[in-house]
């Protein structure tokens, strides 16, 4: 039981950084390609132009690949920690090991959405919303 527990805790908080390296790959990989409504990062100022639709899967892809590892790392040592901690008294405490998954998960999706607002706004300071480039100097 306490094997299942410990497997399901470890997996549950997982799942978002998981999620983070893979779609974080993918922006990457359709970086080149034109800009589309199915995959990457859309929005009205990405999908403006070509070298806008590049610039923000690439920005954004190495920052989910990045914060998804930290992510991942951070979440997995906590757990790792609870568990060792704790040992096999966790099942008696279930509803708080529920609520503390719950607390990271949350935690975890927060930080993604929040990445896509700072990337959005980054991409704002770099393309103007016709989707030209921002001269750098002036």
């Amino acid at each position: 039981m306490f094997l299942t527990i410990a497997l399901l805790l470890l997996v549950s908080t997982a799942v978002v950084p998981m999620l983070m390296l893979l779609a974080g790959w993918m922006m990457r990989l359709v970086a080149d390609s034109e800009p589309n409504r199915a995959v990457g990062f859309r929005t009205r100022l990405s999908m403006s132009s070509s070298e806008a639709w590049r610039y923000a899967n690439m920005y954004l892809g190495r920052k989910w690949g990045v914060q998804g590892l930290i992510m991942l790392g951070v979440s997995l040592g906590a757990v790792l920690v609870l568990l060792l901690s704790f040992g096999s008294s966790l099942i008696v405490r279930g509803a708080a090991l529920s609520w503390i998954v719950v607390g990271v998960t949350a935690a975890q999706v927060l930080w993604m959405v929040f990445s896509c607002w700072e990337a959005e706004r980054h991409l704002r300071t770099v393309f103007r919303p016709d989707g030209s480039r921002i001269s750098r100097n002036g």
